[in-house]
C-alpha cells in the first residue's frame, strides 16, 4: 500500500483530542460487544491532567469535522502508563458510526531495523492540520 492510501484509510479513524492543558491524536481501535461503547486510543500524556483532575475532553472526528465534548462523568479513560497510552471509552452513539474499528498490530509483535513506517497526528508545528510523516524505523 502506498502512502496515500494509508492516508486515506487512516483519516476515518482519526480524532484530534484537546484537553484545558493541550491537545492530540487519538484513533477509534475498538468497540465494545454490542457497539454501544467506542474507545479511542492516545498518549497518556494527551488526556492524564484532565482525567486526573475531571476536565472535559473535547474529540473532533477529523473525516466528518463532528465535535464530542466528554465531561468527566461520561467517559472512562483507561491507562498504561508503562506504554505512556490510554484509552478514552464512551457512548458510540456520540460519533459517526464506522463498519470497523481499525485493526491494531499483534500485542508483541516488533518491527525490524530499517521497516518504513508512518506517523500521523496532529503535531505542535501545525496542530490545526492532520498530518502524514513517514521514514525508517
Amino acid at each position: 500500500m502506498d502512502w496515500t492510501a494509508a492516508y486515506e484509510i487512516l483519516q476515518k479513524y482519526a480524532f484530534k483530542i484537546e484537553t484545558p492543558l493541550g491537545f492530540g491524536t487519538g484513533f477509534h481501535f475498538a468497540f465494545n460487544a454490542d457497539k454501544k461503547g467506542v474507545a479511542i486510543a492516545t498518549a497518556l500524556h494527551v488526556v492524564e491532567h484532565a482525567n486526573e483532575w475531571r476536565q472535559p475532553i473535547k474529540l473532533t472526528q477529523e473525516l466528518t469535522g463532528k465535535i464530542i465534548h466528554l465531561e468527566a462523568t461520561e467517559r472512562a479513560i483507561l491507562i498504561d502508563r508503562d506504554r505512556d497510552s490510554a484509552a478514552i471509552v464512551f457512548d458510540a452513539t456520540a460519533l459517526s458510526q464506522f463498519e470497523a474499528p481499525l485493526e491494531l498490530a499483534p500485542e508483541k509483535s516488533r518491527l525490524k531495523i530499517g521497516f518504513a513506517g508512518g506517523w500521523f497526528g496532529y503535531p505542535a508545528l501545525a496542530p490545526q492540520n492532520l498530518c502524514f510523516f513517514h521514514g525508517a524505523i
